[in-house]
């Protein structure tokens, strides 16, 4: 793939971009929290904030492009290659087929190591999806949160 600096909005519409994330109920973003105070503060109820020990979670995956945003799923189990497949069979392949039809498509995921498995390669290969590989890690972040913040207004607006 072409470097992604000089695409244009066209080419950005034909990407489609998924991630997974882990969520702590009741525990708010596992990234942690920041409080200002004063040092004198430091142990003050309004500077703490309560956490338990081994919180309730849950893993989820979901994709979106310029289209819009596609399939989310909760996965109920760690993720490994097989798995993955199971879940872009599931969810990416139809949620393609909704968004581009019989377009083009770039897919992107954050090239964790199950992301990377022959047999993922292989799967997308079969059914003729390009994966970019040359990805900025800034951008893939920048990615991340996007969909983190997405998936989480959805199931927030869910409830």
């Amino acid at each position: 793939l072409r470097n992604t600096a000089s695409w244009t909005v066209d080419d950005w519409m034909k990407v489609i971009f998924s991630d997974e994330s882990r969520i702590c109920i009741g525990q708010g973003d596992d990234a942690g929290t920041f409080v200002w105070c004063r040092s004198s503060e430091i142990y003050e109820e309004a500077c703490l904030k309560k956490t338990t020990k081994f919180p309730q979670s849950l893993m989820i995956w979901g994709c979106m492009s310029g289209k819009g945003t596609g399939e989310m799923t909760v996965v109920n189990s760690s993720i490994n290659a097989q798995v993955y497949i199971d879940i872009l069979d599931s969810f990416l392949i139809p949620s393609i087929e909704q968004m581009f039809g019989d377009n083009e498509i770039i897919f992107q995921d954050d090239n964790a190591s199950c992301h990377r498995a022959k047999t993922v390669k292989a799967f997308l290969g079969e059914r003729h999806i390009q994966k970019s590989v040359s990805w900025e890690p800034l951008t893939t972040k920048s990615c991340k949160i996007v969909i983190n913040d997405q998936i989480k207004c959805n199931i927030t607006n869910k409830q």
